[in-house]
């Protein structure tokens, strides 16, 4: 559970190599304490780059009982989870595959091509109820959530001006994007719980 005692601190690294290593280390150090604390650690990943930067967890595969790990995502574009495109099957090829990360919540089922992603988003926001995470009202309450900050300042997929980031009463939400695959989002609301 999130401590909001706990002021923000920003750190600078000198290199994407710095980042992973120390983003690696926190996770392992966040991971260790919520399975010893509740015997399992509730991680969320965005898609895109930040999933790159994880590969180093392998050289932590000792120090965790991943197997307690349930992943799940901040967001994942509404196609096929095994789509090359799909946040879980990178995540899976990058590191939880070797890091024997077995539990998912998986954010698409029946993907309906050119959607706007509102009904992917109701089908993740009742997985992420049936996997036994906390929630406080429909937000869950994940031990961790990894985000990156896109250059146009979005995170997730809640873009600036999109109908993502206005959204307060859910706690995942179709992002829709022309001309490409609609995707899903945990809202800025739930990020934040």
């Amino acid at each position: 559970m999130k401590d909001a005692t706990k002021d923000p601190v920003a750190r600078i690294f000198s290199s994407k190599d710095h980042v992973a290593k120390e983003l690696c280390a926190f996770v392992v150090e966040e991971a260790s304490k919520a399975i010893e604390e509740r015997g399992v650690f509730h991680l969320a990943v965005a898609g895109g780059s930040l999933i790159d930067l994880l590969t180093d967890l392998e050289a932590h595969k000792k120090d965790v009982d991943w197997s307690r790990v349930v992943l799940s995502f901040a967001n994942h574009k509404c196609v096929a989870p095994d789509s090359e495109k799909a946040s879980m099957a990178k995540a899976k090829a990058k590191f939880a595959d070797a890091l024997g990360i077995t539990k998912f919540v998986s954010p698409t089922s029946n993907v309906i091509e050119g959607s706007d992603g509102s009904n992917e988003a109701k089908f993740y926001a009742k997985a992420l109820i049936s996997a036994d995470i906390p929630h406080i009202k429909q937000f869950p309450v994940l031990d961790l959530i990894l985000l990156g900050l896109g250059a146009d300042g979005h995170v997730g997929s809640c873009h600036c001006m999109g109908p993502a980031v206005l959204n307060t009463k859910d706690a995942v939400t179709g992002s829709p994007k022309a001309g490409e695959a609609s995707s899903i989002t945990l809202t800025i609301e739930c990020m934040n719980t």
